[in-house]
Parts: C-alpha cells; sequence; structure tokens
C-alpha cells in the first residue's frame, strides 16, 4: 500500500513536471534510491550535502549571534554592577 502511494505521487509529479521543478523531483528520485539502498552518492555529491551541513551551522550561528551579545553584554553588566557593589560595600567599611 505504501509503494503504490508513494509510486502514484511520483507518478503525478512527474505528469506535472516544467523546467522550476525538474531539479527538486531529481533531487527527491536521487534520495528516494539512496534511502531505498539503490544508488549509492558519488564523492561530488558525499561533498555537496557536506558542504550544506557546514553552510547551515554558520547560517544557524549567525543567526544567534544578536542574542549571544546580549548575553555577553548582560554578563558584563552584572560583573561590573557586582563589583561597584563591593566597592561600595568596603568603602563604607573603611569609613564606617
Amino acid at each position: 500500500m505504501l509503494v503504490s502511494i508513494i509510486n502514484d505521487g511520483f507518478r503525478r509529479a512527474r505528469e506535472n513536471i516544467n523546467d522550476d521543478n525538474e531539479e527538486l523531483f531529481s533531487f527527491m528520485i536521487k534520495g528516494f534510491q539512496r534511502w531505498m539502498g539503490f544508488g549509492k552518492p558519488s564523492k561530488e555529491e558525499l561533498q555537496e550535502e557536506k558542504d550544506i551541513i557546514m553552510r547551515s551551522k554558520y547560517i544557524d550561528s549567525i543567526e544567534c549571534f544578536p542574542d549571544k551579545i546580549d548575553r555577553l553584554l548582560d554578563a558584563i553588566n552584572r560583573l561590573y554592577m557586582s563589583q561597584r557593589a563591593e566597592r561600595s560595600r568596603i568603602n563604607s567599611i573603611i569609613d564606617g
């Protein structure tokens, strides 16, 4: 049943292929073949997948950068305020 559903989906997709979807369809076919164990990826395809994974790690890091800067500034502010409070306490002991 599952195979027939997948087959019907591929048949419909093949019927509706235009220039924009050809690359997507090819990608889906290759992925399905690999998943089923029919096709081995070439060295270029393996390298491309590694590159995509590496790029996604950098993109995620770039998107998180403002949050990390905010946390850094918050930590610096807490450190400054604790040192200032400690200095005030020491000054009050000395003056007291």
